[in-house]
Formats: C-alpha cells, sequence, structure tokens
C-alpha cells in the first residue's frame, strides 16, 4: 500500500486541475537514479497498463507498474513547501540507503546485484 499525507493529495489535485487531467490518475514509477539505484517520477496518464496496481487516497488514483510494486509497498508520500519552493517528499521503508536530493533510493538487493 502507498500513503499520501493530505498536503501531497492537495498538490497533485492542485496539478491535475492545472494540467486538466482531471480524469487522469497518477502514475509512480521507478527510473534508473543518478546518486542511486532508483529514482521517484510521477506523471499523469490516462491509460493505464492492464497489469498496474492501483491504490485510491482521497480523491487520487495511484497507479504502479507490477515491477516496481516491490520496492514501493509502504511508501508514504508528503508534499512540502520551504523557501526554496514545493516538492513532495517521499519515506521509503524498502530503501536501504537515500540520497540528500530525497527522490533517489536503493535496496539491499540492489547492493547484492
Amino acid at each position: 500500500m502507498i500513503q499520501l499525507s493530505q498536503a501531497a493529495i492537495k498538490e497533485l489535485k492542485r496539478l491535475q486541475t492545472k494540467q486538466l487531467s482531471l480524469q487522469s490518475v497518477v502514475r509512480l514509477s521507478l527510473q534508473p537514479g543518478t546518486c542511486a539505484a532508483w529514482s521517484y517520477a510521477i506523471q499523469f496518464e490516462n491509460k493505464p497498463q492492464a497489469d498496474d496496481t492501483f491504490f485510491e487516497q482521497g480523491d487520487v488514483r495511484i497507479v504502479v507498474a507490477h515491477d516496481a510494486l516491490s520496492k514501493l509497498t509502504g511508501l508514504t508520500i508528503d508534499y512540502a513547501e520551504d523557501l526554496m519552493g514545493g516538492s513532495f517528499r517521499f519515506v521509503n521503508p524498502n530503501a536501504s540507503q537515500t540520497c540528500g536530493c530525497g527522490i533517489a533510493f536503493s535496496t539491499e538487493a540492489d547492493h547484492q546485484a
């Protein structure tokens, strides 16, 4: 399961409205990272894949590809603003190492590969 804070839900809904993507889902995916094995990516899309896993919280529907699910289960996403602007914050219990950038991580399995 993936958890969203109220601030993250509010920001995702704001972005959906701004992009006129009210019927879209939020895709949470992993991309190869530059400072760690993986980095988080969030985007809106209208056509989820058949093997995606869906999560709903508030009015937000999140989809995750099956192959990324084991690295994202238990993830909490928050949104916070500071003097440098706003950003999503990720707390992942599967991460054995995180980068100072806040969006890259590695797991124990990545270190053994």
